[in-house]
């Protein structure tokens, strides 16, 4: 019982936050918490499967802050797993590599790829708006 309060208490606090962290530079670290309150507002989120020595990794991350500095990507949410995710949630996302861009609009899956062009990205990120 108390477990579950903390998790009631974590996802407010969360939802309080994510509109500041959307408009942050960068993606967030992928929790479960972030992902199910961005869910339930039914925000577009985009799951970067990223590592430091990954080129396809290097160059989508500068695209995608740049297109989310500019409407209508503002209010998307990226959140990057790694190296130290859990494998559970590389397989719950069906990622097998690094330089993936999976994006969601709510809870549905509305794209995927290894995009590395600014064209290619921006197509990505508009099929979740």
């Amino acid at each position: 019982m108390m477990a579950r309060a903390s998790a009631c208490l974590a996802a407010a606090l969360f939802v309080a936050l994510v509109p500041s962290a959307a408009h942050a530079s960068g993606p967030i670290e992928y929790t479960d918490v972030a992902f199910v309150a961005a869910q339930a507002q039914g925000r577009t989120i985009v799951i970067e499967s990223y590592a430091h020595w990954c080129l396809p990794c290097r160059i989508q991350a500068p695209i995608i802050d740049r297109l989310r500095a500019r409407p209508p990507f503002r209010d998307i949410l990226v959140l990057r797993i790694g190296e130290k995710t859990p494998n559970l949630i590389w397989r719950r996302f069906r990622l097998s590599g690094f330089g993936t861009l999976v994006v969601f609009k709510g809870g549905r899956e509305t794209a995927r790829g290894t995009a590395t062009t600014e064209a290619a990205i921006a197509d990505l990120l508009n099929r979740g708006l």
